[in-house]
């Protein structure tokens, strides 16, 4: 199952963020000796046809991926998931966000499983927390993307609520562990010790 969508599917790491609670870019802090977004490209790679950066920053040219920056600043990201989608021709985005070093394979082929033409975004929800920045997105979203913006609704909720979406329930919390403040990484730190 998972192999008919290898083609059609490309990996999307969300690092656009401006990491201001963290007070530097949380993407390239260290994880057991690998910065904290190599963790999202490691476990997309398998899956996609290719993997792209959304990011604004040029230090993430090191990993020699594509990198797209955002045609809309600073909006979060919808913006980076617009640009993506506006440079790319691809039929499903796998996104992760740049900070989720627990997020394991059977996430991933648990979310690939789930892809359905009927619907355009396929969403994990853990304990009525829905997780929009841990899912996959059909390429006709853009359009509804593109009426957000131009209204400066930028919350990804929004853009769900106005797509066909396809919620998944997920039992396991560490998935969608983010690394956001200084107390989140010690956190992280101190569970790996």
């Amino acid at each position: 199952m998972i192999r008919q969508f290898e083609n059609r599917l490309i990996g999307v790491v969300l690092a656009g963020g401006l990491s201001r609670r963290m007070g530097q870019d949380k993407s390239l802090m260290l994880y057991r000796d690998e910065a904290l977004i190599k963790y999202s490209i490691d476990i997309l790679t398998p899956y996609c046809s290719e993997v792209l950066l959304s990011s604004n920053t040029k230090f993430h040219d090191k990993f020699g991926l594509t990198r797209i920056e955002d045609l809309h600043k600073e909006i979060g990201p919808m913006g980076g998931l617009y640009s993506i989608l506006k440079q790319n021709k691809a039929e499903y985005y796998l996104c992760l966000p740049c900070d989720s070093p627990m997020v394991k394979p059977e996430f991933i082929e648990q979310l690939i499983n789930q892809i359905d033409d009927n619907f355009q975004a396929i969403v994990p929800i853990h304990e009525h927390h829905i997780e929009p920045l841990f899912a996959i997105y059909h390429h006709s979203i853009s359009e509804v993307l593109e009426l957000c913006i131009s209204k400066n609704n930028y919350k990804m909720m929004n853009l769900l609520n106005q797509v066909q979406s396809k919620y998944i329930p997920i039992n396991e919390e560490s998935y969608f562990m983010n690394i956001n403040t200084p107390e989140d990484y010690q956190r992280l730190i101190n569970k790996s010790e």
